[in-house]
């Protein structure tokens, strides 16, 4: 995501395109084990699960002071 994806064309570079890449990838490619499709099983832990939403936090502090 860093380095070739296109939605970071704009920003590539900053720490905002850091940020943007975790959360891309926790929110679109992320692995998942389920029996459902992967793209609902993903919004499914995006809603229901607490990691996700740490890891983007995280993220987030770690840009913040690195800015």
């Amino acid at each position: 995501m860093w380095g070739d994806a296109e939605t970071q064309a704009n920003i590539r570079g900053t720490a905002w395109a850091g940020y943007q890449a975790i959360v891309e990838y926790v929110d679109d490619f992320a692995p998942v084990r389920a029996r459902q499709e992967k793209d609902t099983a993903r919004a499914a832990r995006l809603l229901t699960s607490e990691e996700p939403t740490r890891l983007k936090e995280r993220t987030w502090s770690l840009c913040a002071a690195a800015s």
